[in-house]
């Protein structure tokens, strides 16, 4: 995939998610971004796309957070967008 034409903008790694998930067959992922409002960017516009997203921050309070993971560990789920908040431990299934 060339990336050169993406940029380093917000919308241009917005276009490059969109057109890289448009290119693989991608059953599910994690995408890490940097802050709340830029997961809910990403949310949006794989959501619009009609990718199942949910999103995990510092915010995410205990209930919520437990059952975004388990919905992703069930595959209710198709990209988890997280902050640093997440851990590989939260989402290793082996």
């Amino acid at each position: 995939v060339d990336v050169s034409g993406y940029g380093n903008s917000a919308d241009g790694r917005l276009e490059f998610l969109d057109d890289l998930y448009g290119l693989l067959t991608i059953s599910q992922s994690v995408i890490f971004v940097r802050n709340a409002s830029e997961a809910e960017e990403v949310r949006g516009t794989l959501a619009e796309c009609g990718y199942t997203c949910a999103i995990i921050h510092d915010d995410t309070e205990g209930i919520r957070r437990d059952a975004t993971l388990e919905s992703y560990r069930n595959n209710e789920i198709a990209v988890l967008i997280a902050t640093d908040a997440l851990k590989r431990e939260d989402i290793d299934n082996g």
